[in-house]
């Protein structure tokens, strides 16, 4: 393994497609950055009055508030940074073991990616090894259930988000803004115990019904999708600090316990294409596993996240 504490002076072109393993056994219940220890029992519970960081640089302290509430333990987590606005280029995957310097690599990321302008995204999960982009297969453990208010009355549709699940354990401003100039908020309810197997399915199904009873974004329901973290910058306009709104350590939730609140779920399986009778009629095409035909037949998005879709912001 190369040297991590080298990493902010590194091209990006060196960390395309590499994955980052911590070879130190993990600290259970706290994980160091520098001299300063982060610790559950010592977060902030609500953050919404605190000074905001500089809009052009990275805070390494939110990113630890934010890491060290969702996660413990052992696992890897998935990584990407990303050119936005009008600088293009390819996206930067990588991937870091929870452990002693954990927050230690995050600094480095968030670092570099100042240097390079990018935002940057993380998958709120625990991954399995993967050699490229994280997939939907990689992920091994949800810890949360998402949900984006990314448009309407947001601070409303949060308020009646919260009021039947109960209050969210993390929101964070993404640093976007809606049609109506409210911010975009992100929003975490901490599961007991990680949903594995086919929880992963119920959690995701959980994502899209509050998307559908509460205003946030129909589209989070995948289990490898990719959200900003706190502490970088949004560029995709003028640089905007993503951060911590409020943190709930002890807002922690049964997966069973969530579901009986929202109710019924919306299934999230595939509907079977059809074939048209016409050559020309591409509506109802059937996405096949090449490259070239994914990009001609998959709605394109922009942002590069999941390699066509875009960021959320």
């Amino acid at each position: 393994h190369r040297d991590l504490h080298s990493f902010p002076t590194r091209r990006s072109s060196d960390l395309m497609d590499r994955t980052q393993h911590m070879e130190n056994e993990p600290q259970f219940g706290a994980w160091t950055l520098g001299t300063a220890e982060v610790q559950g029992a010592n977060l902030r519970v609500d953050l919404a009055g605190v000074e905001a960081p500089k809009t052009d640089a990275c805070d390494v302290s939110q990113a630890a508030t934010y890491f060290s509430t969702l996660f413990s333990g052992t696992g890897l987590l998935s990584f990407r940074m990303l050119y936005e606005g009008s600088r293009k280029g390819p996206a930067i995957d990588t991937a870091y073991e929870l452990g002693p310097q954990f927050l230690t690599c995050v600094q480095q990321l968030l670092e570099n990616a100042d240097l390079e302008q990018r935002g940057v995204f993380v998958v709120p999960a625990l991954t399995l090894p993967h050699p490229r982009s994280c997939k939907d297969e990689n992920v091994s453990a949800l810890v949360a259930v998402l949900a984006d208010f990314d448009e309407g009355e947001i601070s409303t549709n949060l308020a009646k988000a919260e009021s039947t699940l109960g209050p969210a354990t993390i929101t964070v401003e993404s640093g976007g803004v809606a049609k109506n100039g409210q911010k975009r908020v992100h929003a975490y309810w901490r599961l007991r115990e990680p949903a594995v197997a086919a929880q992963i399915k119920t959690v995701c199904e959980m994502q899209a019904a509050i998307g559908d009873k509460f205003g946030a974004d129909k589209s989070i329901h995948n289990p490898a999708h990719l959200i900003r973290v706190p502490g970088s910058v949004h560029r995709k306009f003028a640089p905007t600090p993503v951060r911590l709104r409020t943190v709930r350590p002890e807002a922690v939730y049964d997966l069973d316990e969530l579901v009986a609140k929202i109710g019924a779920l919306p299934s999230l399986k595939a509907k079977t294409p059809t074939t048209s009778t016409n050559f020309f009629d591409f509506n109802t095409a059937r996405v096949t596993g090449s490259d070239v035909d994914r990009a001609l037949t998959k709605p394109v998005r922009e942002g590069g996240v999941d390699e066509i879709g875009r960021a959320h912001v």
